[in-house]
């Protein structure tokens, strides 16, 4: 099955959502299922980007507040739906925290 998992996002539980889309692919993957990951900020992730991002691991630290204001000005919400890891995908998986995951 084609699923993307849609994931990150602008907000300071950016990290929270690639822990948790990290154990979601690897589940999935696992079950020989085709998933394409989606960061609602940035779109589509690169092997590489999946390798630094879907870490599985959560820091103690804040986010920078600069960093969280970026991300921001690029939230992908009106763009995401023409994406074609989302228009090609048979199953979207949800896997994001806070108002703006």
């Amino acid at each position: 099955m084609r699923v993307t998992v849609l994931t990150g996002g602008a907000t300071a539980e950016r990290v929270v959502a690639f822990a948790g889309a990290a154990q979601v692919v690897a589940a999935l993957r696992e079950r020989q299922h085709e998933v394409r990951v989606v960061d609602t900020v940035s779109g589509l992730l690169t092997a590489e980007d999946e390798r630094r991002l879907l870490t599985g691991e959560v820091g103690r630290s804040l986010p920078n507040l600069e960093d969280l204001d970026e991300r921001e000005r690029r939230f992908l919400s009106e763009r995401i739906a023409t994406l074609p890891a989302v228009t090609g995908a048979e199953v979207l998986f949800l896997c994001v925290h806070g108002g703006r995951g």
